[in-house]
């Protein structure tokens, strides 16, 4: 908390912080993109096209778009689309290539939350939050025939199907999978380990992250616990993931913990493989500093230049009452003592104009980082009277590239609440979960 100050320095300071604060959002303002909504879903009757996306999404190597919808559908389980470009590039062609629950109990699963692997044969790999032999989802992939038209699902593995195959009920496994190279954009290998997350289960109960792979003269998939989150007295070790691992090139695993380490604001760990086994080291601590500044409850890191982790943490309000600040962004530089530090801090105020809530940080090769907040951004017309979110860049200066709910009804988007795309000349693709022109959320593409 700021010390006591004279009525009239109190005032300047004020004066000040304001100023500060409405010149770094005109400068945010100067540089918006132009928003291209690809497809509005519930466009079909009874909503065939699915509803509310989630997750990202993932392009393969003729960009074209793979995402999934919680719900609607042909069974109202959700679905996987593509969106690929028309052959005189002025429009993109929507199609399902998967509705969920088409089977009785919906032992094909349903409900993806977590983003798409693409493989280097173009097939799709995911998970389902329910559904399969048992109710806690299961793991899918999407093989395409050779002209790309017909696609076979196939259930690779069922999330603890029985007693006794070290899956430790896993559960609310719902952040997609990963592999090492998926940082550099690298396309998955299709035979290398796959791996994943969950916020409970595992042997402390609190989450586990978990890898599966093929197994050999087995179309299906083995599924092996590799750490369990607060199986450590006083869970120094953190629990309760938010989000998914990054594997490095050398297959070791740095992630993320909400709750726990020393101070209980949560963790930032590395499971460093040594033959067999992998073993956990804490590199840092969140909660460490006076009333949380440097950040606690992390979400997603994601590798930049150098091995550097960058992510985004809240801190704690008693240390933002005063300047209006509470969300940030983090970097780790790679090293032996991982020193943090803070890039950008959000402002605290029910609508803040450069991003409430951020989430999935993307690092480009040239070093700029992308990113989506939930919400903020200044126009308030959503229902929750938050903003309806802002994509945002970061490199010599921070911007924000757009603002939603700008439109009335939010017909322009709302809750951009996923990790975004960058292509090659700059332009962004990503989903909001609602908003858009039917209210069911959409696919954007922001132009420079």
């Amino acid at each position: 908390m700021p010390r006591s100050l004279p009525s009239q320095c109190f005032q300047e300071s004020l004066f000040a912080i304001a100023i500060a604060f409405f010149a770094a959002c005109s400068a945010a303002s100067a540089h918006e993109y132009s928003l291209h909504i690809l497809h509005a879903f519930c466009s079909d009757v009874n909503c065939r096209d699915g509803q509310s996306t989630y997750a990202g999404l993932v392009s393969d190597s003729s960009a074209n778009l793979y995402g999934t919808t919680q719900s609607g559908g042909a069974n109202g389980g959700g679905t996987v689309f593509e969106l690929h470009r028309t052959p005189d590039g002025k429009r993109w062609s929507y199609q399902v290539l998967h509705d969920f629950c088409a089977k009785a109990h919906c032992r094909d699963g349903a409900i993806v939350e977590g983003p798409l692997v693409v493989d280097q044969a173009g097939a799709l790999y995911g998970m389902t939050n329910i559904g399969g032999r048992r109710p806690g989802g299961l793991i899918f992939k999407l093989i395409p025939s050779a002209n790309g038209t017909i696609w076979t699902y196939q259930v690779l593995a069922d999330i603890c199907p029985e007693a006794g195959n070290n899956c430790q009920n896993l559960s609310q496994a719902n952040f997609g999978l990963t592999y090492a190279g998926a940082s550099t954009g690298a396309m998955y290998d299709g035979t290398s380990p796959l791996y994943g997350t969950s916020r409970l289960g595992g042997l402390g109960l609190y989450g586990a992250v978990f890898r599966t792979s093929p197994r050999p003269a087995n179309a299906k998939w083995s599924i092996d616990v590799i750490h369990s989150f607060c199986f450590q007295s006083g869970c120094v070790d953190g629990g309760f993931p938010a989000a998914n691992v990054v594997v490095d090139e050398a297959g070791n695993l740095f992630g993320t913990a909400t709750w726990g380490g020393a101070n209980g604001g949560g963790t930032l760990f590395e499971l460093q493989k040594k033959h067999h086994t992998r073993v956990q080291t804490i590199l840092y601590n969140f909660c460490s500093q006076m009333n949380c500044t440097d950040g606690e409850a992390p979400t997603a890191v994601t590798e930049g230049l150098a091995g550097n982790l960058i992510g985004a943490a809240s801190t704690d309000p008693n240390s933002c009452a005063f300047a209006y600040r509470c969300d940030l962004l983090f970097q780790f530089a790679a090293g032996t003592d991982w020193s943090e530090q803070i890039i950008h801090q959000f402002c605290k105020r029910p609508d803040c104009r450069d991003g409430t809530q951020p989430v999935g940080v993307l690092a480009t090769p040239s070093g700029s980082l992308y990113g989506a907040s939930i919400y903020g951004g200044g126009h308030d017309a959503d229902e929750n009277g938050k903003g309806g979110g802002t994509i945002f860049r970061l490199d010599s200066s921070f911007d924000v590239l757009r603002r939603f709910c700008r439109r009335p009804n939010c017909a322009d988007g709302e809750y951009p609440n996923s990790a975004i795309l960058v292509d090659a000349v700059g332009n962004i693709f990503g989903t909001t979960q609602t908003g858009g022109p039917n209210g069911a959320g959409e696919v954007f593409e922001l132009t420079p």
